[in-house]
């Protein structure tokens, strides 16, 4: 078995040298950088080498991917019991689609840590060859390429490479789908994006059910906007709506972890009960669940939003001789006059000041604190008196480089869609709206909630996707004249 498993790897790394000679020049760099951080990580954990020991896990892990023992050992186990056991995953597994994956990769390389090179290196590369067949742009392939956080997490056994494949993977779907209804595709073209539509958002909920909710409502008015521009409208829109359904009972199968008050919203029988309320009791049932787990990096607000703070009123005092309790009860004992001390009625008496901020308030600091930590480097926010975070562990300067790279990434996809937009060198799309809702309904209660650097940096790299594929979603007259050639 260890020498099918090395033939198996050699195989592996042939296929990854040969996919990554077809790919753009800052595809190939990117694809290297990680594949030498990789390697050297893992061998300096491995071997317990005296470079960063404090940071090492042991065994080729590193401190930032503390789950990713515990995922290699569910895939190992599931390997171990053959493939049966792997496709009917129990949902007692997090991330259940990952796993499996993990587990095929375990069973056919080896239960080791650097099996994630292949995974990761695999991933990231076919998420750069679909983003260069939506539209050849060098910025966008360069911020995915030298995404800090991308390369951080793509070291490790960790699902956040496979999950930005498959949101990649799901907006070229859904591209597809709306040009197939302007150009006019056939039936078995139709058929073959919908299984594929449909495939990306159960993987999607498996790994992130929260992210697949947001995909899968907003694609309600994606479906009504990719049908507007077919010739036969009313089939069109037929077919979108029963595509929706299709994706609703997708996200269904997938999101096993879903909680009861949205899993009642795709349940016809419950559906029209359902109100937002729910959503909202939920993500601030989970912000307290963030405020109660103490964290080195929880975010916390800073000096200029710390409400002030109204000593108490002095209270009057006076001084008595200790004496018994039978002398107190029986015998009153005379005591010195006190000097005299500004006293104040029980009308007249300040009312003391409110242990609780208003709501309003609340929500206020809670929004700036996030929109802080999520948009500005951690050395501003602290000198502007936003935020306060600790810990970090000697990595915040990596950090800042990926709040930087994330801003710039973020004003680049404004600026050039407003400008192509504008001059009308290109065209808006009902996957540009997808992806627009997309970005805006994560990053929102994502900044809400997540009150913990750590995970927020983690978290942030699928808005930071989103913010990278924006200009691509655009239809750009080349695009246009391809697609029409194609047909």
């Amino acid at each position: 078995m260890p020498v099918v498993q090395l033939l198996l790897a050699a195989a592996a790394c042939f296929g990854l040298w040969r996919l990554c000679r077809a790919q753009p020049t800052i595809a190939i760099v990117g694809f290297l950088i990680r594949a030498f951080l990789a390697q050297a990580l893992f061998w300096t954990s491995y071997l317990h080498l005296p470079i960063a020991r404090s940071l090492q896990l042991g065994n080729g892990f590193w401190f930032f991917a503390v789950d990713g023992p515990f995922y290699l050992k569910y895939a190992t186990n599931l390997a171990e019991q053959g493939p049966v056991a792997i496709l009917f995953l129990g949902d007692q597994y997090p991330s259940r689609f990952f796993v499996q994956v993990l587990s095929l990769f375990v069973g056919a390389f080896g239960g080791v840590a650097s099996v994630a090179i292949l995974l990761n290196g695999a991933a990231y590369l076919l998420t750069c060859a679909i983003v260069a067949r939506l539209g050849r742009n060098d910025v966008v392939l360069a911020a995915i390429a030298f995404s800090p956080a991308s390369i951080l997490f793509s070291l490790q056994p960790l699902k956040d490479t496979l999950f930005m494949l498959l949101i990649v993977a799901a907006f070229a779907a859904f591209r597809r789908w709306e040009e197939l209804w302007r150009a006019g595709g056939t039936r078995t073209q139709f058929l073959v994006c919908a299984l594929a539509m449909l495939a990306a958002v159960y993987a999607l909920a498996d790994i992130r059910w929260y992210f697949a909710a947001i995909v899968c409502g907003s694609s309600a008015i994606f479906c009504v906007l990719a049908a507007l521009p077919a010739r036969r409208r009313g089939w069109a829109l037929a077919t979108n709506a029963v595509l929706f359904v299709l994706l609703a009972q997708s996200f269904r199968l997938g999101a096993l972890d879903l909680p009861p008050s949205f899993a009642r919203l795709l349940n016809p029988m419950t559906a029209v009960r359902w109100r937002p309320a729910s959503a909202k009791a939920h993500i601030a049932e989970v912000r307290k669940g963030f405020e109660r787990t103490p964290g080195a990096t929880t975010i916390a607000p800073g000096t200029a939003l710390e409400p002030p703070t109204t000593p108490p009123p002095p209270t009057p005092t006076q001084t008595q001789t200790p004496v018994s309790t039978q002398t107190q009860a029986s015998t009153p004992t005379p005591t010195p006059t006190p000097a005299p001390t500004p006293t104040t009625t029980a009308a007249e008496a300040p009312a003391p000041a409110p242990t609780t901020r208003p709501e309003s308030q609340t929500v206020v600091s809670r929004l700036t604190t996030g929109s802080a930590a999520m948009f500005l480097p951690r050395v501003l926010a602290e000198s502007l008196g936003i935020i306060r975070v600790g810990g970090g562990r000697g990595l915040w300067l990596f950090a800042e480089l990926d709040t930087i790279a994330f801003d710039l990434v973020l004003l680049y996809a404004i600026v050039y869609c407003a400008r192509s937009l504008r001059r009308r060198r290109a065209r808006m799309t009902a996957t540009f709206v997808l992806c627009v809702l997309v970005f805006v309904m994560t990053a929102g209660p994502m900044i809400y909630t997540v009150n913990n650097f750590g995970t927020l940096f983690r978290l942030r790299l699928m808005v930071y996707f989103l913010a990278a594929i924006l200009p691509i979603t655009l239809r750009h007259p080349y695009s246009i004249e391809r697609s029409d050639a194609v047909q």
